[in-house]
């Protein structure tokens, strides 16, 4: 709590008589929230402090690219499996099912020590280009990412990206407060940047 916070609920405890005011001070307070219209009560201020608490635990990001592809080219590249292809350092740990293929209920494992992540994809609606995945790192949060497709011509897709986080620990609400919308959107614009380029790579080694 600031010291801003502390004044604010000294001073809105003084006007509702309580202490640490004395008798003198509360009648003046009485007439300030006459004179000036005041409605916030201390009670109220708890709450705004408790739920600015709460919104540092949990928060949700969205950020939308275009890749310069069929959807049917660029859906797959969402999947454990198709993540491999492009991602640096992407290589999960298939649980269930061990051959890897994106189904509802799969579990798999990534990262080690305080970064190691348990997944599971639970929606998993491949004709509707969207899946979806639960995951947790133990040492700091649990979360959700959703990611979806649209055709938007011939040839670009709209990728829709949500992630929802919620902190488990201490070291979880730092790394939540890292992730600001300036940050996830230039995550996801790395994405699109890497899909691009693999792809550019794919083809020139087929031709």
């Amino acid at each position: 709590m600031s010291v801003e916070d502390l004044i604010e609920g000294i001073v809105l405890h003084a006007f509702e008589g309580r202490v640490p005011s004395s008798q003198g001070t509360l009648s003046v307070g009485e007439q300030l929230k006459r004179i000036y219209g005041l409605e916030l009560t201390a009670a109220d201020r708890r709450r705004s402090y408790e739920k600015e608490e709460s919104l540092m635990n949990r928060i949700e990001r969205h950020h939308n690219i275009t890749v310069a592809r069929p959807i049917d080219q660029v859906f797959p590249l969402f999947t454990p499996e198709g993540e491999i292809l492009w991602v640096p350092g992407w290589n999960p740990d298939f649980i269930h099912p061990e051959s890897g293929e994106t189904c509802e209920g799969m579990v798999f494992r990534t990262g080690r020590d305080q970064d190691e992540t348990l997944w599971s994809c639970i929606e998993w609606k491949p004709s509707d280009h969207r899946v979806r995945y639960a995951r947790v790192t133990p040492s700091s949060r649990f979360g959700f990412v959703e990611v979806s497709c649209k055709q938007a011509g011939l040839a670009l897709t709209d990728v829709s990206v949500s992630y929802t986080f919620t902190a488990l620990t201490e070291q979880g609400k730092i790394d939540l407060a890292n992730l600001t919308d300036d940050a996830f959107s230039q995550m996801i614009e790395t994405w699109r940047v890497q899909i691009e380029r693999w792809f550019e790579a794919a083809e020139e080694n087929a031709s």
